[in-house]
């Protein structure tokens, strides 16, 4: 839907990405705003699904601005530099960062190198690359088992369509379908 709305205002697109979609978007806002915030704001209300985005304008070139929903989105600062980083989890962070802020969902603003400590809930980052990819559990397996409602509720993101699940599949994907074979290992052999 934005797609054809953008287009009819002229954009051209390159590519068939999510993302190239939301840059045009974020450039139609920018026409009518009074800052890259408020074009910024406007541009993710729009947006329907799980994301974690960052943007870059050269209007504004010294704030990095970021929005997430139902995508993992961590920022950390290292205080001897004041460096600002942003990542997935925080195992890439380990030994790079001493403090971090992970976002809630629904979360949007800027970030430069003097308003990390505004941010919500931040936390000094602690522990090894094991532990930190094992996010306080005791075990892997035990961390997929309390991870399966995240996984099955992130699989079927964008997928839900009122009381029906679109899986994408034409009636005659199984034709001639006989049998299906699950391959697993660990937990996921479990739950095959």
């Amino acid at each position: 839907e934005i797609r054809a709305e953008l287009e009819q205002k002229g954009h051209k697109f390159s590519s068939q990405t999510d993302t190239e979609i939301i840059v045009h978007l974020f450039e139609e806002n920018l026409k009518g705003a009074d800052c890259a915030l408020s074009a910024f704001k406007g541009t993710i209300d729009r947006l329907i699904g799980s994301y974690s985005l960052l943007l870059i304008t050269k209007g504004e070139s010294d704030k990095i601005f970021y929005a997430k929903n139902g995508s993992p989105l961590i920022i950390g600062r290292d205080d001897s530099q004041g460096d600002i980083y942003f990542a997935s989890s925080s195992s890439p962070l380990l030994g790079i960062v001493d403090e971090v802020c992970y976002l809630e969902d629904g979360a949007f603003g800027f970030m430069d190198r003097t308003n990390f400590s505004a941010l919500p809930k931040i936390q000094k980052l602690v522990g090894t690359k094991l532990s930190a990819q094992k996010e306080g559990y005791r075990y892997f397996m035990e961390k997929e088992i309390y991870e399966q409602s995240k996984v099955l509720k992130d699989t079927l993101a964008g997928r839900i369509n009122g009381d029906k699940i679109n899986l994408d599949i034409d009636d005659s994907f199984f034709d001639g379908v006989e049998s299906i074979t699950l391959c697993a290992c660990g937990t996921s052999h479990n739950a095959a």
